[in-house]
């Protein structure tokens, strides 16, 4: 199912963000709603970024936000040649079904894959990119690696979240400031949201000081029943937490991959993780940290300049200056940023 295209334009938006980035000239492009149905009847809202000109390949995205704080990267993305797919998670921004985080993006990023196949402009193969929860939706899809998958780039992407959310055999509040973000995102303004990210919202407070927390949760977010129970739940062996561990994706992706991270990111340790365990299997990994927190790493210039030359020497263009080396730091106090082999 697919509707007109948007005309192709470059917006004000993306000429800022061009400047920001530091990134190439950019082309107009255009932009097509979608709808991508799953298997059990449910479909999925979709935008797809053509490029002006033939496009390299393409890229996929499969997020949980909308295009108010997210447009920026498959814009860039099409705009530099590369044919951009964002498909938005179950209930969230024009999706269907219900919302229930992390158990239900292994099933869906396979029905995806497989629509994305049948469409008239797919090259034949595709990469994936996205920070964050957007980081965890490939590490789903890599649990069952498909067959046309041919490069990633994960920004501070963990394999697992019950492995984080319980690391320190306590609930770790961040789940709770991310889930009034997700409960708040499709009617807060931008600022609203800015501030709520930086500075904490007020209920998630409220609900973190409560005693026991699950109260305190259950008082502040009663349309959230999943939340409820990923506070609940510390028994990471149970049915609940199974379909959101993907360590065993470390094990099976064949694909060259490239992760950020920061030296301040609450998921520094799973990328890290996943740089060691694929290395000892051979696999062409790359690692970048700088001294970011979460969301710096996520929004980095460099970091965005470092995923368009991976995509371009891994996957769509070959023309390009290959990285340096394979691991890129910054070394604290004072060391600057530099190249290693490993």
């Amino acid at each position: 199912m697919t509707s007109t295209a948007r005309a192709p334009r470059l917006t004000f938006a993306d000429r800022v963000t061009n400047r920001r980035w530091r990134l190439r000239p950019a082309s107009p492009l255009s932009v097509e709603p979608m709808r991508v149905p799953m298997r059990d009847g449910v479909t999925l809202r979709a935008d797809v970024y053509h490029p002006a000109a033939e496009a390299h390949g393409t890229i996929l995205i499969r997020t949980p936000y909308g295009p108010k704080t997210q447009a920026a990267v498959p814009r860039q993305l099409a705009a530099h040649g590369y044919r951009t797919v964002v498909t938005y998670s179950r209930g969230t921004f024009g999706s269907g079904g219900s919302f229930d985080p992390m158990r239900t993006e292994a099933q869906d990023g396979q029905d995806v894959v497989a629509w994305l196949r049948l469409q008239p402009w797919y090259t034949g193969s595709f990469a994936t990119t996205g920070a964050s929860y957007i980081g965890y939706t490939q590490w789903a899809l890599f649990n069952e690696p498909p067959e046309d998958l041919r490069a990633a780039v994960i920004f501070v992407g963990p394999h697992d979240f019950a492995g984080h959310t319980w690391s320190t055999g306590t609930f770790r509040n961040d789940l709770i400031s991310w889930s009034n973000l997700i409960d708040i995102q499709e009617t807060a303004s931008m600022p609203k949201l800015v501030i709520d990210m930086l500075a904490g919202n007020p209920r998630a407070k409220r609900a973190m000081k409560a005693t026991p927390v699950v109260e305190g949760v259950r008082r502040e977010y009663p349309k959230l029943p999943w939340l409820v129970d990923r506070v609940s739940d510390g028994d990471l062996a149970s049915s609940q937490w199974a379909p959101t561990r993907f360590e065993s994706a470390i094990e099976k992706v064949n694909v060259p991959i490239l992760l950020i991270s920061g030296w301040q990111d609450i998921f520094r340790g799973q990328s890290h993780l996943q740089y060691q365990r694929l290395r000892q299997r051979g696999i062409d990994v790359a690692l970048s940290i700088g001294p970011w927190t979460h969301l710096q790493a996520a929004g980095n210039a460099m970091m965005h300049n470092e995923m368009l030359q991976w995509f371009d020497t891994k996957y769509g263009r070959l023309d390009v200056p290959a990285r340096q080396a394979a691991v890129h730091l910054e070394v604290t106090g004072g060391g600057g940023w530099r190249w290693f082999a490993s």
